[in-house]
């Protein structure tokens, strides 16, 4: 009887073993797990840019999908928000994150729930382009270049010889959507670096300009000094700039589609403003196709000059405009 009745004890443990480990396997997944015990972890969480500067995937690996009842993500600048992605397929699941806003920092952390358990990855950071010219919510937030740079955005994502070298040009580079002209000296002077006009609109270097920024201390622009940059749509003009030759912006704009746009920073309205080089109407004398020349609000002496209609067959306008100006550190 005594050999009999620690049998059936043994049994009974081995019973109530076996139960348990099935009610461990239930509490993660709810489910019967073939590896009893195993629980899903997560392997690796990438993210990457989607189809806009202003979208993100965010994906997540995990060890197995079996006991997985719910996986997403929490994202957020400050406050964070749970995203709920679709069952994994093949260990993976991720989400597109829409609505962006440029020059962000945004914080995000994949999820995946048992149902009375979760697990995390760490937390992670995802940083939106810094977009130099923004106009949000009626104001016009110009990021500017150091004094001995020059920043540019291509249509093509890649680098851009100048017209002309320059024996004071140390590099030019084109990384996360901007390209740089880092010089050794600080500009106060554009010379011939960006006049194309000899080139007759035949080159990819011409073409390929849409956005240029130049540095605060420049103060001349010389004849055709940014001339034949005819798919431009936005070019920076400085506060200290005080001259300019004739033509200095010839052909801009001529072959864009988009808008095409001036920015002039400068609180005090240079004597060009008010001479006939501001008469630019389009396709006539040089073919511009300057939409708006946008210069600071509430500036009488710009109001007094500029706040008319151009003659002609002119499209474009006079745009008074709130500036936000950030200085590069």
């Amino acid at each position: 009887m005594k050999k009999g009745l620690n049998i059936r004890l043994r049994i009974a443990g081995w019973l109530l073993l076996a139960a348990a480990g099935l009610g461990l396997t239930a509490c993660w997944g709810g489910i019967l797990d073939p590896v009893p015990m195993a629980r899903p972890t997560i392997e690796d969480v990438t993210a990457t840019k989607g189809e806009g500067d202003l979208e993100v995937v965010i994906s997540c690996r995990v060890s197995r999908m079996a006991g997985i009842k719910e996986c997403g993500f929490l994202f957020g600048e400050e406050e964070m928000r749970t995203i709920v992605a679709n069952t994994p397929t093949n260990n993976v699941f991720s989400v597109s994150v829409t609505g962006l806003k440029y020059g962000k920092t945004y914080h995000y952390q994949a999820y995946i729930d048992g149902g009375r358990n979760k697990a995390f990855s760490e937390m992670n950071i995802w940083k939106t382009k810094v977009k130099e010219v923004l106009e949000e919510d009626g104001v016009v937030t110009i990021q500017l270049p150091p004094p001995n740079e020059v920043w540019y955005e291509s249509h093509s994502g890649e680098t851009i010889p100048l017209a002309h070298e320059s024996s004071i040009l140390v590099s030019n580079t084109y990384t996360n959507g901007k390209g740089i002209y880092r010089f050794s000296q600080d500009l106060t002077s554009t010379g011939k670096m960006f006049d194309y006009s000899d080139q007759c609109l035949t080159t990819k270097e011409n073409e390929d300009f849409k956005t240029l920024i130049l540095p605060e201390k420049v103060s001349q622009i010389g004849q055709f000094g940014l001339s034949h940059l005819c798919k431009a749509t936005t070019i920076v003009l400085p506060y200290r700039l005080a001259s300019v030759g004739s033509d200095f912006l010839c052909r801009f704009g001529e072959q864009t589609a988009e808008t095409s746009d001036i920015y002039f920073i400068g609180e005090t309205a240079p004597s060009f403003v008010s001479t006939s080089i501001w008469n630019m109407n389009d396709n006539v004398s040089g073919g511009r196709k300057i939409d708006n020349f946008h210069y600071p609000e509430n500036n009488n002496t710009y109001n007094s000059l500029l706040q008319t209609r151009l003659q002609g067959n002119a499209t474009h306008y006079w745009v008074p405009t709130k500036y936000e100006i950030n200085f590069a550190e």
